[in-house]
């Protein structure tokens, strides 16, 4: 695993020295994340995703990552000021200003709703992450919602970390879900095709 980790730094990372390099320089703290993110590629290249809806963006590290494989994403997050409690380990709710400045451009789109009222207007994806809210009743709101979209794929963050997604992945198992898992990583995802 270290070596295919050094690999996608490399690929990802090295000879870049923007703002969406941070995990570089802070290898040993972030080091879990890279096999969160060398899962999150595997599942944009095993379902040849084009598109994505990202439910929780926070300042945006793993969108940036994303963005760098030429997908197209919207990402939806709560911010202060929005009324909602927002639970999520460390991250704290800041002002606008603070979401997503890790993945600007032009394929990166950020609008903030909460997701439990929010409505897909007819729009889909070919994948949405869920690494928002991790209490359980948010979990499965947002679940829900990544329905709506008519994915190939439904991937969540913080599975085996956060009692709340366990929770809810572990229902969705019980249910019957393929839920399919990496090893030494904290993604699980969903082929909605075969489900």
């Amino acid at each position: 695993m270290q070596t295919k980790n050094r690999i996608i730094q490399e690929k990802y990372y090295a000879e870049e020295k923007s703002k969406d390099c941070l995990y570089l320089t802070h290898r040993e703290k972030w080091n879990w994340m890279y096999q969160d993110h060398e899962a999150l590629l595997d599942i944009i290249d095993k379902f040849n995703v084009k598109t994505i809806l990202e439910l929780g963006t926070w300042q945006g590290f793993t969108a940036g990552l994303m963005l760098k494989k030429g997908v197209k994403i919207k990402a939806i997050d709560i911010c202060a000021g929005m009324g909602v409690v927002y639970s999520h380990g460390s991250h704290k709710q800041t002002d606008k200003d603070n979401y997503g400045k890790y993945a600007r451009g032009p394929n990166y789109e950020l609008e903030f709703h909460d997701t439990r009222t929010y409505e897909p207007n007819g729009q889909e994806f070919d994948m949405v992450f869920i690494d928002a809210n991790h209490d359980y009743e948010f979990v499965k709101a947002d679940t829900e919602l990544a329905r709506k979209f008519n994915p190939k794929v439904i991937a969540w963050h913080d599975y085996g970390s956060e009692p709340g997604v366990g929770k809810y992945i572990d229902e969705l198992k019980k249910e019957g879900k393929e839920i399919i898992g990496f090893d030494q990583s904290l993604i699980v995802y969903e082929n909605t095709d075969n489900n």
